[in-house]
């Protein structure tokens, strides 16, 4: 997968912003979206994603519905390694 990415870093938040150009298996039509990282209270961080997905699967249209179900779980996974990143 060949996606542009910029960060931003600013004081007490990190902004994460992509699109994806091309998908080697041609299983990503579009994939564009955003993860912020922003400080809360003490030693809390809040995490929000922000995606739009169209997906393939053997050449198929995926339809939102399912693709949203089985993007939750990838995001999940995602989080949990930021999670296992930034706490000891």
């Amino acid at each position: 997968m060949t996606k542009l990415e910029e960060i931003v870093y600013e004081e007490n938040r990190s902004n994460v912003f992509w699109k994806v150009i091309f998908s080697d298996n041609g299983s990503t039509e579009m994939d564009l979206g955003s993860v912020e990282f922003r400080a809360f209270e003490h030693n809390f961080v809040v995490v929000t994603f922000h995606s739009a997905h169209r997906l393939r699967m053997f050449g198929l249209k995926i339809p939102p519905a399912l693709a949203k179900s089985s993007l939750r779980s990838v995001f999940r996974d995602h989080l949990r390694h930021y999670r296992d990143q930034l706490l000891p």
